[in-house]
């Protein structure tokens, strides 16, 4: 997809999002502190889209510290 739209000036990411606290799996939010916040989860989003036009961010994985993988 990438290589298809670069040339119309639009970049692609690819966001990959370990443990996240959220209401998935009929769980409660914000009972799973060792997990990622959604907020923390926004916030890569937000680095990613205020990166400088000129720079292209691939992929980034983001777990929490307490994660095995």
């Amino acid at each position: 997809m990438r290589a298809e739209v670069r040339n119309d000036n639009i970049r692609v990411s690819v966001i990959c999002a370990g443990l996240t606290d959220t209401h998935f799996n009929n769980s409660e939010q914000g009972t799973k502190p060792h997990y990622l916040s959604p907020f923390e989860v926004a916030d890569t989003i937000l680095y990613v889209l205020n990166s400088p036009s000129n720079v292209m961010i691939d992929e980034i994985t983001l777990h929490p510290k307490t994660q095995v993988y």
